[in-house]
């Protein structure tokens, strides 16, 4: 998919990344719910598109990472990812009631084989639920 398919896929545009042209990446801690992860929803009549939950990160950092990679780590930082694929856009969102912060983003990707099985890269703190932005150094993430 080439950058104009995908400013025509949602609110967000692409915007040049801190990484000179390179696309960002992001882990997320997001835990199951059943057998599926939390809510994470499929977008009908679109095979393989899905939006992430909500999540409080910066409409300046949503923005480098339309067409990057999110990964989705539901055991934690230390297991690899289990879902994952190439962000096409986000869009604001409601956070559940009783959040710390009420306002958040939800990113729609195509899911990719790719996003499985992927390493946790950057922030690693107990208290990180994301790796913040991490440049694009694997090789699918440079091809996408």
């Amino acid at each position: 998919m080439d950058q104009a398919e995908l400013l025509n896929q949602g609110p967000a545009s692409l915007a040049s990344c801190t990484w000179e042209g390179s696309m960002a990446a992001i882990h997320f801690i997001c835990r199951r719910q059943g057998h599926t992860l939390r809510n994470l929803t499929q977008v009908k009549d679109r095979q393989n598109v899905w939006i992430s939950g909500c999540w409080t990160i910066s409409e300046r950092e949503a923005q480098q990472l339309v067409g990057g990679w999110i990964y989705l780590h539901p055991e934690g930082k230390t297991e690899p990812s289990q879902f994952g694929g190439v962000i096409l856009s986000f869009e604001p969102c409601e956070r559940r009631e009783g959040a710390a912060r009420e306002q958040g983003l939800a990113f729609t990707f195509e899911a990719r084989k790719e996003g499985r099985d992927q390493a946790w890269r950057g922030a690693d703190h107990a208290m990180a639920w994301t790796s913040g932005l991490v440049e694009d150094a694997l090789p699918h993430e440079k091809q996408a």
